[in-house]
């Protein structure tokens, strides 16, 4: 009986995995956006796909999910509003890096010649 209780019910849905997911892409998306731009679309179109298979996973396949806190929300547009600080420290580094434009790696001169 017990079984198929569970196989009616479906499978169980967090909201921590689904929240780190989203938080790794606009991660990378954010640190590697200064060097390549195509980075912003393609997290752009990745939550948009999240979204809607999202929806459609709680609509018919999943269980009710668990009644969260604001907290998990709060700290995530914490960590959010962290992405543009490192978004612009990569593109000061990336765009002030001299091989960037040359490709030539200036050497350093020691007092002694090595």
């Amino acid at each position: 009986m017990w079984q198929y209780f569970n196989s009616e019910l479906g499978m169980p849905w967090f909201f921590e995995t689904n929240l780190f997911k989203l938080g790794n892409v606009l991660l990378i998306a954010f640190m590697f956006g200064p060097g390549m731009p195509i980075m912003f679309p393609l997290a752009l179109l990745y939550v948009i796909i999240n979204e809607s298979a999202l929806r459609y996973q709680l609509a018919y396949q999943c269980r009710n999910p668990f009644n969260y806190s604001m907290e998990m929300n709060k700290s995530f547009i914490r960590y959010c509003a962290f992405m543009p600080v490192i978004y612009a420290s990569f593109g000061i580094w990336m765009y002030s890096n001299r091989q960037i434009y040359d490709n030539a790696v200036l050497p350093k001169a020691y007092a002694n010649g090595l």
